[in-house]
């Protein structure tokens, strides 16, 4: 099978040991890998068709002897010829992961009680910063040679509310 991406996660003893919901864990990275490799993936499609769409533009009109003179010497009431010039590509994408709140709605939607007593004790903080740690892992060894990081951006609003934005980085410049 080709295309097929099955993240693996790394279960360590002080994972295993820890008071963390490890079937939370396994569930959201194996929701997050694939979905940010397709991402990249597309992200350097579309890239490259721009790239390609600039430079085909500019080689019809140098390969074409008639467009090239009318680049040098414009003639008076004929619509200007000029060369698209390439875009600015950034090779890094920034993927947002949802706040956490929203990883245990999505659970209690998929009826699975967090107001069980055993669930009080599961610390859904550390489990979440597991999450990230475990994609960027599993992204790595799929993507060998990138710069793979997370970063945590605080934002305010106009009434001084913060909002905290968790990003995972993908890097190939």
């Amino acid at each position: 099978m080709t295309g097929v991406i099955i993240p693996t996660i790394e279960y360590t003893r002080e994972l295993l040991n820890s008071n963390c919901d490890l079937d939370f864990i396994s569930r959201c990275v194996l929701l997050l890998i694939p979905e940010i490799v397709k991402k990249v993936l597309e992200k350097i499609r579309e890239d490259k068709n721009k790239l390609y769409e600039a430079k085909s533009h500019n080689a019809n009109i140098l390969n074409n002897p008639r467009f090239s003179n009318l680049l040098t010497n414009p003639r008076p009431g004929m619509a200007p010829i000029t060369l698209k010039e390439e875009p600015n590509i950034n090779r890094r994408l920034l993927y947002e992961l949802k706040p956490l709140e929203h990883w245990i709605y999505q659970k209690q939607l998929n009826g699975i009680s967090t107001g069980h007593p055993h669930y009080k004790m599961i610390d859904y903080e550390k489990s979440y910063t597991e999450v990230i740690s475990q994609t960027i892992k599993g992204l790595k060894k799929i993507f060998i040679d990138l710069n793979i990081y997370n970063e945590t951006k605080e934002t305010n609003d106009i009434h001084d509310n913060i909002t905290v934005h968790h990003l995972i980085i993908v890097d190939w410049s």
